[in-house]
C-alpha cells in the first residue's frame, strides 16, 4: 500500500510538476486530503487483515453511503437505504466469524471516504486539476510510507513487489486522469490531444475543457477491493 501510494505520487508529481510555492490556504486543502488518504488505505487494509474482503468493503461503503443519503431530497432514496441496512443485518447474520476490531477498521476507512469527498469537493475547486491530487497523493505517501518500510523493510525493493504495486499505482491513480478528455489532464497530454483534435474554421482546435468532479481516494484509488485482493500478502506494498 505505501509503496503503491509512492509510485503513484512520484507519476503524478512527475506529469503535473504542481510546484511547492503555495499559500498555507492552498496547503491545508492537500495536506488534509492527503492525511484522509493514508488514514483511509491503512483502517481498509487492517480491515481486510481481519474480516472477509466483502464485509470489510461493506463497511467502507457506509460512510459514503451515508454521506449521499445526509444529502438527498428525494424519498425513493430511503429505500435505497433500507436494502442497504438490511444487507448489512444480513451480513452480520452470515455465521463466519467477524472481528470487531476490523468491522471497526472497515468503518474508520469509510468515515475517511465520506471526508475525502468533502475535502476532495474543495480541493479541486481551489486548484481544478492535477495538481492539488499529486500534492495530496504525496503527502499521503509520505505518511504510509514509514509503516510501509516497517512491515516489509527491503522486500518493498523486490522486483516483483514493485511491479504489483507499479501497475496498480498506474491502472487507479495515474490512468483515470489521463482517460477523460478536459481540463485535469496534465499539460503535456492536453497538447497531445490537441494535436489530433479536428479543427474549426477559424484555424483552431474544437475542444470542450468539462472540469472533473472531485476524484476518490485514488486516488481514493479506490481501487481497494483491487488492490486488497492482489496485494494481501504483500499489504505494505
Amino acid at each position: 500500500m505505501a509503496l503503491r501510494l509512492t509510485l503513484a505520487a512520484v507519476l503524478l508529481v512527475a506529469l503535473w510538476r504542481p510546484g511547492w510555492r503555495w499559500d498555507r490556504r492552498t496547503w491545508n486543502l492537500p495536506l488534509g486530503a492527503g492525511t484522509l488518504i493514508a488514514v483511509h488505505h491503512l483502517s481498509y487494509y487492517g480491515a481486510v487483515e481481519r474480516v472477509p474482503l466483502g464485509a470489510a468493503t461493506t463497511m467502507e461503503f457506509i460512510g459514503p453511503f451515508a454521506l449521499a443519503l445526509a444529502g438527498s431530497r428525494r424519498p425513493a432514496d430511503l429505500l435505497w437505504a433500507a436494502l442497504a441496512a438490511t444487507g448489512v443485518v444480513l451480513l452480520s447474520r452470515s455465521g463466519v466469524p467477524m472481528n470487531g476490531a476490523g468491522l471497526l477498521f472497515g468503518l474508520l476507512a469509510g468515515g475517511c471516504w465520506s471526508g475525502y469527498i468533502l475535502v476532495g469537493k474543495r480541493l479541486a475547486a481551489h486548484l481544478p486539476d492535477g495538481r492539488g491530487l499529486a500534492l495530496a497523493v504525496s503527502w499521503g505517501a509520505l505518511l504510509s510510507l514509514p509503516y510501509g518500510i516497517l512491515q516489509a523493510g527491503t522486500r518493498l525493493l523486490d522486483p516483483g513487489t514493485l511491479s504489483i504495486a507499479a501497475a496498480v499505482a498506474v491502472l487507479s491513480s495515474v490512468l483515470p486522469l489521463l482517460l477523460p478528455d478536459g481540463g485535469t489532464a496534465p499539460p503535456a497530454v492536453r497538447r497531445l490531444r490537441g494535436a489530433h483534435q479536428p479543427r474549426t474554421r477559424g484555424g483552431g482546435n474544437h475542444r470542450a475543457v468539462v472540469p472533473r468532479p472531485a476524484p476518490r481516494p485514488a486516488a481514493m484509488d479506490w481501487s481497494g477491493g483491487g488492490g486488497a485482493g492482489l496485494g494481501r500478502g504483500t499489504r505494505a506494498a
